[in-house]
């Protein structure tokens, strides 16, 4: 479907020439003067075979291998956020045209890394921000296909627990509601509870703490911890009923 535009050439004989074709890849069409122009619709090795005929009504042919691939294009539409100071790693893939690609980039920051030979960014960002870097692919075609893209990158801050640890002691019989939050990293973030459990009754939901507390008596919790974008960060908690 991308515009093929070539002449043919011949010599000798008695100009002018007139020539044809068979076998042509759908799409292609030759004129009589020896332009081959069209867009082709169907991928694929073709073998067209050319005739030339001069003044004279003499006759030459030659048979060629075209080869039609399909548009080179790149297919990942969007780039995962990062966290500061900590490792970026992601992937650009491309379809079409003909392997191997050769990748670069311009615009990326300078701790953002592009492996040429598959795509793959890594790197480790020194600072929060939104970044705008564009990658190059060109595949080995004759001569090559190249396509660009333009990314945007965002780096947010380290993790970090914002809510209060839930008020202790805890008297036996008391309902407990509170809601855990956080800041930075990227994605949902996960909560656990870490170095013992929380008490009979009581159950951690998603970001929600709540239950009626009904014992045993002692130091139930220790720790809650938040996971977000590839880092943990605990939080010291005791929860004592």
């Amino acid at each position: 479907n991308v515009q093929y535009v070539t002449n043919l050439q011949a010599h000798g004989g008695t100009p002018p020439y007139t020539w044809s074709a068979t076998g042509l890849p759908p799409g292609l069409g030759i004129s009589a003067g020896g332009s081959l122009t069209g867009a082709p619709t169907v991928p694929g090795t073709f073998a067209p075979t050319f005739k030339v005929t001069d003044g004279a009504l003499q006759t030459a042919q030659a048979t060629f291998s075209i080869a039609v691939v399909t548009p080179l294009t790149i297919t990942t539409s969007s780039l995962p956020a990062g966290v500061i100071n900590l490792p970026y790693v992601a992937n650009v893939q491309a379809q079409g045209g003909t392997q191997p690609y050769t990748w670069s980039s311009i615009g990326a920051p300078s701790w953002l890394s592009v492996n040429s030979g598959n795509g793959s960014l890594y790197g480790s960002p020194p600072a929060v921000g939104t970044f705008f870097p564009t990658y190059i692919v060109k595949d080995s075609s004759n001569p090559p296909q190249t396509t660009v893209m333009s990314f945007s990158i965002t780096i947010n801050p380290a993790v970090t627990i914002t809510s209060a640890c839930p008020a202790s002691p805890i008297t036996m019989g008391t309902t407990l509601s509170d809601s855990l939050t956080a800041t930075g990293g990227y994605g949902n973030y996960v909560w656990s509870i870490v170095g013992g459990s929380l008490p009979a009754g009581v159950s951690l939901a998603g970001a929600s703490i709540s239950g009626t507390a009904n014992g045993p008596p002692g130091t139930s919790v220790s720790g809650i911890q938040v996971f977000s974008g590839g880092q943990t960060m605990v939080q010291n908690c005791s929860l004592t009923v």
